[in-house]
Parts: structure tokens; sequence; C-alpha cells
């Protein structure tokens, strides 16, 4: 059953069809809707009740869609009380979930684009402002801010570095691969949830004198459509 509102999002009661438990307390939790699998575009997730006791909704990403068989995939790992309850569900449980949520993306039909997916919606976030960046420059900003670059017309090489700095005692890995390759700048080496960190600062901060993390693959899920 389905109720829907706000265009594509409505609640539906989604049966389990199929619950499988991987290393790293990961779970792919296989649900029935036609309706969210033939309307989830990339990027979108879904609220979903992970069980009876527990009346609050957890956001998940939808990992892949089956348009064809009426099902989506939601791929999830255990971080707290909610998703405990959610890895103890069973084949043939019935779930209520809210979605699909979120602006999403799509591969971009624009001519020559820098990447091949853009943010559906994005002018109704607000006015695009155009940073003129001149080589040595960088730009901070907030790492949730949409962002893009026009292409680049000219016959010089254009190149550029991304670092992503965070507190290790406000902020967790979403993976334990953003912990095993992360580089200590300042600091001793951090414990809890970022203990996995395989570096130590360098001496004088020459990061020069560091070797290459090894390099952690994240979970291969099957493509979207």
């Amino acid at each position: 059953m389905a109720n829907s509102n706000r265009e594509t999002i409505s609640v539906n009661d989604c049966q389990v069809l199929a619950h499988y438990k991987y290393d790293g307390e990961q779970y792919i939790l296989t649900l029935s809707s036609s309706e969210i699998a033939q309307t989830t575009i990339p990027g979108q997730f879904v609220h979903i009740t992970v069980s009876d006791v527990i009346a609050m909704r957890r956001p998940i990403s939808v990992m892949s869609v089956d348009e064809e068989n009426g099902t989506f995939d939601l791929l999830y790992k255990i971080v707290g009380e909610g998703t405990r309850q959610l890895a103890e569900c069973k084949i043939g449980d019935m779930l209520s979930v809210i979605g699909p949520i979120g602006k999403g993306f799509r591969v971009t039909d624009k001519k020559n684009p820098v990447l091949n997916q853009e943010i559906l919606g994005i002018e109704k976030f607000d006015k695009p402002y155009l940073n003129t960046l001149k080589a040595g420059n960088f730009s901070l900003h907030a790492d949730m801010i949409a962002h893009g670059s026009i292409p680049n017309a000219s016959n010089r090489r254009r190149c550029g570095l991304t670092i992503r700095y965070c507190n290790p005692s406000a902020t967790k890995p979403l993976h334990p691969m953003y912990a095993q390759k992360a580089i200590l700048c300042r600091g001793e080496k951090p414990s809890g949830l970022w203990k996995e960190c395989k570096t130590e600062k360098p001496g004088e901060d020459d990061l020069t004198v560091l070797e290459s993390n090894p390099i952690v693959d994240l979970p291969n899920p099957a493509s979207f459509h």
C-alpha cells in the first residue's frame, strides 16, 4: 500500500525479501515496493521504520533498484540501537518506508561536462557564486556545498587537490576506509572511531616523508539501474 504526496514521495508498507550480513556488521536489505523502485533516482534515500519499539525512522540511502521486479536494496552498517534493531528483521517482515527523498542526480546531457553527473533542481538552493581561482589559490568551504567547475577551454593543464579536514573528536568516519587512509596533521594519533588511522604525525610537519596509505576498497554494490 502506498500513499503518495510531494510528487514522488510516498509511504509504503514494504516486505523484507532478503537480508544479507557481511563483515564489519554491514547488511544489505532487499525490500518490495514497485513505487519506490520505479521512482528512485541515484542519490536519493528513504526513511525506514526499524522496529515497533523505536518510533523515529532512520534515513538510509538506496543502494540499487530492480524496476522489473519492484524491489530496492539498502546497504547499512550497525552504528547504534536503531540499526541494531533493523538488523534483526527477518524475511517476510513488513516495514514502513517513506521515500524516495532527496534531489538525487542524473547523467548530464550537456556537451563537454567536467563531471558526467548533475544535481537536479540546483537552481532552487541559491544563486550560484563564481569563485575564480588563480594558480596557488584555494577555496575553503563546507563539504556539503554543491560545487563544480566550468570546462577548461584553454590548452593549459588544469589540476586540483581536494583536502577534507575533520576533527576526529567531533566527526565519525562513514567507513573504516576513511580512517585507514587519513593523514594525521596535528596532535596525537586518535583513538576511538579513528583508531584505524595508519599514519603518525611526521616530524617538522613534513608530509613528503609519508608513504602512501594502503588502498582500501569500499563495498562494491550493484549498479543502480
